[in-house]
């Protein structure tokens, strides 16, 4: 089922008042960590479930809030942990806290293995012979035997404590694939957006920084932004074959001078495209500080940058609009841009794993860049630790070998389609894959037709990046309402709680733009 939600004004302002009657909750910027307090647990996970005679185990983290659980049966909602520390994750999933009440669920949050405070080896943890167990099939082996072992823990009967998986971004990629994997353990995934179909020669970097301009021409707040970013970054370009990286060092602001023309135009076009697309894939109508300090609609504060005259006044420009997303609080005293996957290597992997804060080595930057090393080549983040950007096909090579350098990996790129699938979804069963449509990520969803039952494929106009599983705001565009409202219809479906809302789904469908 394919769709985009919209639709009549009428439509529009009745969902709206559905989902803010379900949240009750007045201040929804203190977070839910505030909010609802969660109970801190660990888990005793087993560090290699494909081996029978390695019995190593490591201690996972997991967040449990249970205020609106009807126990001893009541529902699951689980939110499978991304790459970061899950109070994070927590702290910004405000529809799950919404909609638990009415469910009368349990609300669940599980750290993935390597970020957070779940290192199996504490600090030596991503050193070369401890960072191999660091993959999406272990990860979800976690998941797993965690659920199992939490629904016994917890009293669920053995037909009780129907589990529904949550997930944004990547953690929207590990729900709809755990789903596909592990269809017993759960009755459905909200996957938001979640790029399952970014691979390789597929030509979806140019369909990404496409999406990314596009969120610049509509959101921009004035005329012509997507033609300043053209323009000002063919000025960087033609400085950098110019052969003066000395002064587009100081006008960028760069921690350690460029070197080397080849090198650096593919570490700048990594690092400047990277932020400017992250910008627009967190173009939220309120300020956030999910991924890093921002004001409420960052990309028309970004265009609004004042521009000095000139191919270098566009440049400093160009340098003040990535700012707002890399540097709006002043954290960062340059931009380290030496440390992209692309070119020569100016960092050694003893540097990186040091004490160092000055670019690339915080464990999750590290953790993350090893997965994209490994199974996720499209997807390693930029300099700074900050934003993503997918490498061009003809800079894939120079991604593999630093890669070969940095961690001693050789990727795998075709391996999570095999494993998983791709868009081949014919056989899974209730995801829905809601993408918004300022997120140039949503190039990365399901391409196929030939989908199973419930498999639902969502497209929200004026949505960012997973904005239908954040708190409920005033400032939310009506179509993140209608989406929360068509989200929730099908999860009631899938928990068996109300026979109508069958119905009422399919009639939504026809909502179209």
């Amino acid at each position: 089922m394919i769709f985009c939600l919209g639709g009549l004004a009428a439509i529009l302002l009745w969902c709206s008042a559905e989902v803010f009657a379900l949240s009750h909750i007045s201040d929804p910027s203190k977070g839910a960590m505030t909010l609802f307090p969660p109970r801190v647990g660990w888990f005793n996970a087993t560090l290699d479930h494909f081996r029978f005679d390695d019995e190593r185990q490591f201690l996972q983290k997991y967040l449990v809030y249970d205020k609106f659980w009807h126990k001893p049966s009541g529902p699951i909602l689980l939110y499978l942990g991304n790459e970061g520390q899950v109070e994070d994750f927590y702290n910004n999933t405000g529809f799950m806290f919404e909609m638990a009440p009415e469910l009368g669920a349990l609300v669940l949050f599980v750290e993935h293995r390597y970020y957070g405070s779940s290192l199996p080896f504490g600090n030596e943890s991503l050193s070369p012979s401890n960072v191999v167990f660091l993959t999406v099939e272990q990860a979800m082996a976690d998941f797993a035997v965690f659920l199992d072992h939490f629904r016994q823990q917890s009293g669920c009967p053995s037909t009780g404590c129907d589990t529904v998986l949550f997930g944004g971004s990547y953690g929207g990629m590990l729900a709809a694939w755990f789903r596909i994997k592990y269809p017993h353990l759960s009755v459905g995934a909200l996957a938001s957006s979640a790029p399952v179909d970014f691979y390789p020669n597929t030509g979806r970097q140019q369909a990404f920084w496409n999406a990314t301009l596009h969120t610049y021409r509509k959101y921009g707040g004035i005329p012509d932004c997507q033609k300043r970013i053209e323009k000002a970054y063919a000025a960087m370009v033609s400085r950098v074959d110019s052969g003066d990286l000395a002064g587009l060092s100081s006008l960028l602001r760069t921690c350690t001078p460029l070197r080397e023309s080849k090198s650096a135009r593919g570490k700048l076009a990594q690092y400047v495209r990277g932020a400017l697309s992250s910008m627009a894939m967190v173009d939220y109508p309120i300020a956030a500080d999910f991924v890093t300090p921002m004001p409420a609609n960052p990309v028309a504060v970004a265009c609004a940058q004042a521009v000095p005259p000139g191919d270098d006044g566009l440049i400093v420009w160009l340098n003040s609009a990535i700012n707002i997303y890399l540097n709006y609080t002043g954290q960062l005293p340059c931009h380290y841009v030496e440390s992209e996957l692309i070119g020569h290597r100016s960092v050694g992997l003893k540097g990186l794993l040091g004490g160092r804060r000055d670019g690339d080595n915080s464990i999750e930057m590290i953790a993350w860049n090893y997965q994209a090393c490994t199974e996720l080549i499209l997807e390693p983040l930029t300099s700074d630790g900050f934003g993503f950007y997918p490498p061009d096909e003809d800079q894939i090579a120079a991604v593999e070998a630093a890669c070969r350098s940095r961690f001693n990996s050789v990727p795998r790129p075709a391996w999570i389609q095999t494993s998983t699938g791709g868009s081949m979804l014919r056989f899974a069963s209730n995801i829905i894959f809601s993408n918004g449509e300022k997120d140039p990520w949503r190039t990365g969803a399901p391409q196929s037709n030939q989908l199973g039952p419930d498999v639902v494929l969502m497209e929200i106009p004026d949505a960012a990046h997973h904005e239908d599983l954040r708190f409920t705001v005033r400032e939310d565009p009506p179509s993140v309402a209608v989406a929360k409202r068509k989200e929730l219809a099908y999860i009631k479906r899938w928990l068996g709680l109300d026979a109508r809302t069958a119905g009422h789904v399919e009639d939504a469908g026809d909502i179209v733009i």
